[in-house]
């Protein structure tokens, strides 16, 4: 009998920590939803943050040039609470954007019995959108990547044994600039040896993250010797 009240009460203890995690929840949401009534509708229907879509980085553009334009009408918390509450009620569209532009060249089932880790979904959406730039802009093609790592994450073990495929110049290239440039943009744009290099030190400025020292110099290298004209 005695383990059964404390049976009870552990059931008990659990409902409550549930009801309380709902309201938390609950409460957020309201609060999000009061922080875009309260600003957005005092120039805009809502109805058009409803019927419009865009990226989740479209709209975090919107609010923070609304906000730069009306000379910080709302606060940084409320800028935070205004795009969480519009990413939640487009949360379908990342969804959405992914049969749309996936499916134009591939199977979306096989894509969805993929078993990767969020890092490697990543990737692999940034490597397919390089190869059609002007079907998926980049901001579509990290939506992608969030709902696919989100809906089909799967942490998969590295294997230490295998070696890592050496990309070739041509390849590194194409990895690299096509993430953000036009096929036609880097391959067939004729430049000096000494402009190759102002552009390609440029662009590790703007993504020092994305190319390291090592890749810049073999990429660098590649354009010079393929794409350069007489100085």
């Amino acid at each position: 009998m005695f383990s059964i009240k404390i049976y009870y009460k552990h059931i008990k203890i659990f409902l409550v920590l549930c009801l309380i995690l709902v309201l938390i929840k609950s409460d957020i949401l309201n609060k999000d939803k009061y922080a875009f009534d309260r600003n957005c509708n005092k120039c805009h229907a809502s109805s058009i943050a409803f019927t419009t879509e865009k990226t989740m980085t479209g709209w975090k553009k919107t609010v923070d040039y609304m906000r730069n334009k009306k000379k910080n009408i709302f606060s940084d918390k409320e800028a935070v609470a205004i795009k969480r509450y519009l990413k939640k009620i487009h949360a379908s569209y990342p969804e959405k954007l992914f049969k749309t532009k996936c499916a134009r060249c591939h199977d979306l089932a096989k894509a969805e019995n993929l078993k990767l880790s969020p890092k490697q979904w990543h990737n692999l959406v940034l490597n397919e959108r390089a190869r059609a730039v002007t079907w998926i802009d980049l901001d579509e093609a990290l939506d992608i990547a969030m709902y696919l790592s989100d809906k089909h994450e799967t942490i998969i073990p590295q294997d230490k044994g295998r070696q890592k495929k050496e990309l070739s110049a041509r390849e590194l290239s194409e990895q690299k600039c096509l993430r953000c440039h036009l096929s036609e943009t880097v391959f067939k744009t004729k430049k000096s040896a000494r402009e190759w290099a102002i552009s390609t030190k440029r662009m590790k400025t703007k993504s020092p993250q994305w190319i390291t020292a090592e890749q810049l110099q073999q990429i660098t290298e590649y354009l010079k010797t393929k794409h350069s004209i007489s100085e």
